[in-house]
């Protein structure tokens, strides 16, 4: 009699599989059931898994639905979350949202878009990673970045423009290159380059130039007049008329005889007010004309000797001013010759006086000199030997003729 064996086999529950349904099913899709044998998705794996079982994340840079899409720019090119593909630790520089696969916009760039690009040209974005401006700078900034303003004293395109002559030396404005304080003395317009004109210098081109050789024409930052001044002025700036008395060129000439004192005009030398009597009009330097006198030669001349004129001044006859002159200076001739005189024989004395007394000099020295010798010889005097005494008294009898005669001729010298 055969015995026959009945085995009864139960699917194992939904979300197992396995001999002893031990296993439990991964991450298929929708959560579905997977193969109750050996835990196959039968409708494929859910969002961010891959394999049979679907036990397998995305990687390589992979998430989603059979991890077919790219992570975004995640920080240090790491991995994204392989489900929704999130950058957990944030995004590279230049990128921004949730994926980090969204450039920086506006203007912005850099780490989370936090910095703003530069003065880029025409005003576009810069490289959304590293700031840098593709078409270069605007106008008055230089560097990758355009954020840099031009150094000192340039500004415009490429900073490749020089600042003009802006007040003490200051820098212009790096962009236009417009003064903003004013231009240093001599200089006008916004940029400060045009040298001041019409004859005219100085700050804010506000000074005139004053009475120069080239007339309305200094040097247009201090006044200077390059060739000289005008006839009737002086001084650097040709603006200070010539001082009381002098005329003309240089101021070199002087003033004629203008009435009571007076200057004359310092450019041409006319006596602004009339002349001294005597002279005559316009520069007071001619004396009254043959006939006149006085106060503007209105005076005639009197009856003087022999028709000759008078006095230009005064109106003297000119015959008796000569006449008086001569026997001034005839006297003073004569005074004159006595003084020579009495010069000459004073000096004369004075040369006798000093020739006297040098030969009474020489005199008294010769003297001297004859006792000291005569008193040596006595002193060696032998009395035994009469030869001797003989030359002895013959020398002082010699000696005492000479003395008188010496001491005679001194007195018919005297």
């Amino acid at each position: 009699m055969l015995h026959y064996i009945t085995w009864s086999f139960t699917e194992c529950e939904s979300g197992t599989y396995g001999r002893k349904c031990e296993n439990r099913c991964d991450h298929c899709v929708n959560q579905t059931d997977c193969f109750h044998i050996n835990g196959t998705c039968l409708e494929g794996c859910g969002t961010g898994y891959l394999g049979n079982e679907c036990k397998t994340a995305c990687r390589n840079g992979t998430y989603g639905h059979g991890c077919l899409q790219e992570c975004g720019h995640c920080r240090n090119h790491r991995n994204c979350h392989h489900v929704n593909g999130s950058c957990l630790t944030g995004c590279d520089s230049g990128y921004r949202g949730d994926l980090c696969n969204l450039v920086c916009e506006n203007g912005t760039y850099g780490q989370e878009c936090n910095d703003t690009c530069g003065h880029c040209r025409g005003e576009e974005n810069c490289y959304h990673t590293n700031g840098t401006c593709f078409s270069g700078c605007n106008p008055g900034y230089f560097g990758d970045l355009c954020k840099t303003e031009c150094a000192s004293g340039n500004y415009g395109e490429k900073c490749s423009s020089v600042c003009g002559n802006c007040f003490k030396g200051e820098t212009c404005h790096h962009v236009n290159g417009s003064c903003l304080h004013g231009c240093s003395p001599g200089y006008q317009g916004v940029f400060c380059v045009e040298a001041c004109e019409n004859g005219t210098y100085g700050q804010d081109c506000n000074n005139t130039c004053g009475h120069c050789l080239e007339e309305g024409y200094c040097e247009h930052t201090n006044g200077t007049c390059f060739s000289g001044c005008l006839p009737g002025y002086h001084g650097d700036l040709c603006k200070i008329q010539c001082v009381a008395g002098y005329f003309g060129e240089h101021c070199s000439r002087v003033c004629g005889n203008c009435l009571k004192g007076d200057s004359c005009h310092h450019i041409n030398g006319s006596c602004l007010h009339g002349c001294d009597p005597g002279y005559q009009l316009p520069f007071c330097k001619e004396e009254c004309t043959k006939g006149r006198y006085g106060e503007h030669c209105s005076s005639t001349c009197g009856n003087c000797p022999d028709g000759n004129s008078c006095h230009h001044i005064n109106g003297s006859c000119l015959q008796n001013l000569l006449s008086h002159e001569n026997k001034m200076n005839s006297d003073s001739g004569s005074t004159t010759g006595l003084y020579v005189v009495i010069s000459v024989l004073s000096f004369l004395l004075a040369i006798a006086v000093v020739v006297i007394l040098f030969q009474k000099f020489t005199y008294t020295k010769n003297m001297m000199s004859w006792r000291q010798s005569a008193s040596q010889t006595c002193s060696y005097y032998d009395p035994q030997n009469y030869g001797n005494r003989t030359v002895f008294e013959e020398m002082h009898q010699y000696s005492t003729m000479d003395y008188t005669k010496q001491d005679s001729d001194y007195q018919n010298t005297v």
